[in-house]
């Protein structure tokens, strides 16, 4: 039903690094909660994007949407959520990867505490010595201005309801 599983829009702005864009497609379209449209934003990359794009394209919930200036993430996210359509934007970075199960648990979580938004833990993966660290981003209390320097909340975590962006949108000015 509908109010089962509502529509989850997810952002992915990017700029090259299409092998790194290409794994986090992957693992945004294994997951197990399927009513999700993906909307991408190409920030102006320079390099060919016909590679990355040919196994996705053809899919019917897949947003593209190519900017013709490089302006920063914050303002390709804020040009995909003015396109979303879903209940709920999940955002994800074009260098991450999220777990299968990552979108069904959050949302179930999301519905039955009635919450507008919300985070998780999550893996770092370091490339230098290979080391994975469990980072735990909900054992702090979040009171300013403790957030503005010691912040675990990590982008890729994150959902919130599409209707906290009718008034408000990412300062584009932070790059």
């Amino acid at each position: 039903s509908a109010h089962k599983d509502p529509l989850v829009s997810v952002i992915l702005p990017f700029f090259n690094r299409f092998e790194l864009t290409h794994r986090c497609l992957i693992s945004v379209f294994a997951q197990t909660y399927s009513n999700i449209e993906v909307i991408m934003v190409n920030d102006c990359s320079t390099d060919d994007d016909k590679i990355l794009l040919e196994s996705f394209l053809e899919k019917s919930n897949l947003v593209y949407i190519k900017l013709n200036e490089n302006n920063g993430p914050a303002n390709a996210r804020n040009v995909a959520i003015k396109s979303a359509d879903g209940v709920y934007i999940a955002f994800i970075d074009s260098d991450d990867t999220w777990v299968e199960e990552k979108l069904e648990l959050q949302i179930d979580s999301m519905l039955r505490n009635n919450w507008n938004f919300s985070h998780t833990s999550y893996y770092r993966h370091n490339a230098q010595n290979e080391t994975i660290k469990l980072v735990r981003s909900g054992l702090f209390n979040y009171i300013f201005p403790f957030p503005a320097f010691h912040c675990l909340i990590a982008t890729p975590t994150v959902i919130l309801e599409r209707k906290l962006f009718d008034n408000h949108s990412f300062n584009s000015e932070l790059r």
